[in-house]
């Protein structure tokens, strides 16, 4: 009986993946002095660098977008409606991932924070017990595969980073 763990993957955007790679690494938001890609925030920094084993989409996830002056909150199909390429990158196996219970715990995270995060979940159909994170920076190096979502379903990327590109398959 095979019982392997589902992939932990890290939901994000083309642009936001493109400046990780940059940097090589992803660091939890509050550890970040000023957010280079100047993306805004729709909450406090995060301690936390949150991943899902949701295989098809965290439904949490909510990008803060600027389009045409005015602050937009894009789910998958918000995202996918206005151009935006969503991607996602897996955990490495010698990254190490806390469960949500565990983790909360972990970074000291206060109540009415948890409780918020709680709310926003059920608010959004997404299940805390697919929530997996770290406080500590993740170096590119500790990368899984990287996909890219488009014409309805994730491809395999590649990734040049001398170049700070990807590129579908």
């Amino acid at each position: 009986m095979n019982t392997k763990e589902p992939t932990k993957w890290h939901y994000t955007t083309i642009e936001a993946l493109l400046g990780i790679i940059e940097t090589r690494c992803i660091l939890p938001d509050d550890q970040i002095a000023h957010d280079p890609r100047g993306f805004e925030r729709s909450s406090p920094p995060s301690s936390i660098i949150w991943f899902s084993s949701n295989q098809a989409w965290e439904q949490s996830v909510v990008k803060v977008w600027n389009l045409g002056g005015s602050t937009m909150h894009l789910d998958l199909d918000g995202l996918l409606n206005h151009g935006i390429m969503p991607c996602r990158f897996a955990a490495g196996p010698n990254v190490e991932l806390y469960p949500w219970r565990i983790l909360r715990n972990m970074t000291k995270m206060k109540s009415e924070v948890a409780n918020d995060l709680l709310a926003k979940a059920e608010l959004l159909d997404s299940d805390p017990e697919e929530w997996f994170g770290t406080s500590n920076p993740i170096r590119s190096e500790q990368f899984g595969p990287i996909e890219i979502y488009c014409e309805g379903r994730w491809h395999d990327s590649e990734m040049d980073f001398n170049a700070g590109k990807t590129y579908p398959n």
